[in-house]
């Protein structure tokens, strides 16, 4: 059984998908760890631009790969200029240099202290959301936000 608290209320599910989908997070979670303790041990002989560069690569691959197997790779002819800027925002603004930036903390600092700082991306995210786009922040945001950041600062990781 499983309970996940949303802006419905909390809600308790043994739906399959549900499940797989915890699992996945679950998972994810584990392969992270995993990576920052790789990463950190490869900081030693590279640089972070350079880790950086082979796990961009390594992973832009991976998904071409999985891509290829059942996507209809001719749909992307059909994208606008805005969506092909949204891509490329999303590849090179929040994945690159975001793992840029997470690669060279982890060579500073050790792998757990670093990756505290990553809770701090929904409340960045909700914050920038508010601010340049005008989105409503709802005060069961504002109370998880704080949440996170007195929950690091309890941790002693900010």
């Amino acid at each position: 059984m499983l309970v996940v608290a949303g802006q419905r209320g909390i809600a308790v599910a043994l739906e399959s998908g549900f499940l797989l989908g915890a699992l996945c997070l679950v998972g994810d979670a584990f392969l992270f760890a995993v990576y920052s303790t790789l990463v950190r041990g490869l900081r030693t002989r590279y640089s972070a631009l350079q880790v950086t560069a082979g796990t961009t690569v390594a992973g832009a691959l991976g998904l071409c790969l999985l891509a290829g197997v059942g996507e209809d790779w001719g749909s992307l002819l059909q994208l606008s200029a805005a969506q092909w800027g949204a891509i490329l925002y999303l590849a090179l603004g929040c994945s690159v240099l975001a793992y840029l930036a997470y690669n060279r903390a982890l060579a500073e600092v050790e792998a757990s202290r670093a990756a505290a700082w990553l809770h701090l991306e929904p409340v960045v995210a909700v914050a920038l959301g508010a601010l340049l786009l005008g989105e409503e922040v709802a005060v069961q945001t504002l109370v998880g936000g704080a949440i996170i950041v007195a929950a690091l600062v309890v941790a002693g990781r900010v």
